[in-house]
């Protein structure tokens, strides 16, 4: 699909230029699996590592997602609440990730791992050949890749004051952040590029008129029209938030490019109408999902996510924003790069936006302020400094660099503690296998909040609780589980309230209360597994009534 596009849109790449993008894109994508391989070759004797560093609560989430689709699964139940639920056709990218697993026989965290690197990949060869469309220059094109790949803002700055910037928190808010975290960001930013240039390519200046027959140009207006609607759709299924800013983004510059041009771009809105046609439903079904499932529309209640203070996100992007400002002005003076200034204007607008996830459309918005950025470093201070060209390039990479680097260290000696949640333990990890072996994905477990985030994940079955948003109720779950396992609420109670098939009882859950465990010793419960740390109870039907 990629390189069809390449092919479709005007302003090609060389091959020797794609060589070095290659190259370059893989050694970025190595630089953010490092940590991971260091934290791994670092796990101490009786520890296992999760292969997770960057927002655990979340990356479990995704390996929950993937042990459903392991199972053959399409249709995605949170599994972090004891509910039974229907299922809908949600997170489809990761329940495919986990057929995928289960047809090639690849751990979930090897195939979550791979599908990050690839995606990564993509994203960074597609942000090449979307430079190519503002910039002609072979070394004005290699500074501006390196910029959008590499750059972040002032976060290692603010860490200094005690202050942590979106940079180091927030991985939508940086291209490398993405591409470190999870294999859905890269995707989706990719995706998100794609789609611009397939609908309205040429993005900066006229189209140039290629001669070939009519059959062949109508040929290849339906070949990026195709492209859109793909695109669209897997952007949808990818991340369907994305989306929200994607069309306004397109809508506004193709009516400035039809406003100021000498004719409308009928085959630009024709794309972009089919695609946002294609896409328009999966919409509707997820908004109506969300809205009238009952376990999904707790779980949306509880799921916001805001957007930082203007300040905060101002200086996560720290002197990208003042070349940016440089680049702006360029750009203006020049009537070129208006699609970047568009895309910046229109995201700042709905990032504020009266929406429950505001924060996730902070995705992809880093390329058109790393853009502008470029565009103030070879437009404006490589004319202000002209003898010294390659010197500022590299003083301004250096700039941008503190943080990524800082990113990969924090991260590194966060993991080499090898603490909970990245790290499980042997007889923990063992217990977890034993469930995925001998259980159904059916039948619900309790365990103490920490296990509850890993039960769902590694084993696959349904718990009491385990995540601050996906569990249904969860400062009420949460607090039924502390009083269960430290004394405060009886076990049959307990069983009362929740079909209960199985209790998980290892350091954590002791760690709540050993006289809350008094319980364990009672002949109605009998012990199904067993190691040196873990306990797992098994708990009757008549029990649990």
């Amino acid at each position: 699909m990629w390189g069809t596009l390449f092919m479709l849109t005007s302003g090609r790449v060389s091959r020797r230029e794609w060589y070095w993008a290659i190259g370059v894109a893989f050694f970025v994508v190595m630089i953010a699996t490092m940590p991971y391989v260091v934290a791994w070759l670092a796990a101490p004797t009786g520890k296992c590592y999760t292969g997770l560093l960057v927002n655990p609560l979340d990356g479990h989430s995704y390996l929950a997602k993937m042990q459903q689709g392991a199972a053959g699964e399409w249709l995605f139940r949170l599994p972090f609440t004891p509910e039974i639920q229907q299922g809908a056709f949600l997170f489809t990218y990761y329940l495919f990730l986990g057929h995928l697993s289960s047809l090639f026989g690849i751990p979930l965290i090897f195939m979550f791992h791979i599908a990050r690197c690839l995606a990564g990949m993509l994203l960074l060869l597609t942000v090449y050949r979307f430079v190519a469309e503002f910039l002609v220059e072979l070394e004005q094109r290699r500074v501006a890749f390196l910029i959008v790949a590499l750059s972040s803002g002032l976060g290692w700055v603010l860490a200094i004051f005690g202050t942590v910037g979106v940079d180091l928190w927030v991985p939508e808010s940086n291209t490398f952040y993405s591409i470190f975290v999870n294999p859905h960001f890269p995707l989706a930013e990719a995706l998100m590029l794609l789609i611009f240039m397939a609908a309205a390519a040429p993005l900066d200046g006229k189209e140039a008129a290629v001669p070939c027959s009519s059959s062949r140009a109508l040929a290849r207006d339906i070949g990026r029209c195709l492209l859109c609607v793909v695109a669209s759709l897997a952007l949808v299924c990818v991340q369907p938030f994305a989306v929200l800013a994607v069309y306004p983004v397109l809508g506004f510059f193709l009516l400035w490019r039809s406003s100021t041009g000498s004719r409308w771009l009928t085959p630009a809105w024709i794309r972009t109408f089919c695609a946002g046609v294609a896409s328009f439903p999966l919409v509707v079904y997820y908004a109506s999902v969300s809205r009238n499932d009952p376990i999904f529309a707790a779980w949306s209640v509880q799921n916001i996510t805001p957007t930082p203070a203007l300040w905060a996100v101002l200086a996560g992007y720290g002197f990208l924003i003042l070349l940016a400002g440089l680049g702006g002005v360029w750009c203006f003076r020049r009537r070129r790069g208006f699609f970047l200034l568009i895309w910046v204007g229109v995201n700042l607008v709905l990032l504020y936006a009266p929406f429950a996830l505001q924060r996730r459309l902070l995705l992809g918005f880093h390329i058109p302020v790393a853009m502008l950025a470029s565009c103030g470093v070879v437009g404006v201070l490589w004319t202000w400094f002209r003898s010294r060209q390659r010197a500022v390039s590299t003083g301004v990479l250096l700039i941008l660099l503190p943080t990524t680097l800082f990113v990969l260290l924090v991260q590194i000696a966060g993991a080499m503690q090898a603490k909970w949640p990245l790290y499980m333990t042997a007889d923990e990890n063992g217990a977890l296998r034993w469930l995925k072996d001998a259980t159904t994905t059916d039948e619900l477990v309790v365990a103490s909040p920490e296990m509850g985030l890993m039960i769902p994940a590694w084993a696959g079955n349904r718990v009491v609780y385990g995540h601050p948003f996906e569990t249904v109720r969860a400062e009420q779950r949460k607090a039924d589980v502390e009083n269960f396992f430290s004394g405060r609420t009886a076990p049959d109670d307990f069983f009362g309230d929740y079909d209960v098939s199985y209790v998980f009882v290892g350091s954590h859950e002791r760690a709540l209360g050993e006289s809350g465990l008094a319980w364990s010793a009672d002949s109605r419960y009998p012990v199904a597994y067993s190691n040196a740390e873990v306990l797992i109870y098994r708990i009757s039907r008549g029990q649990r009534n």
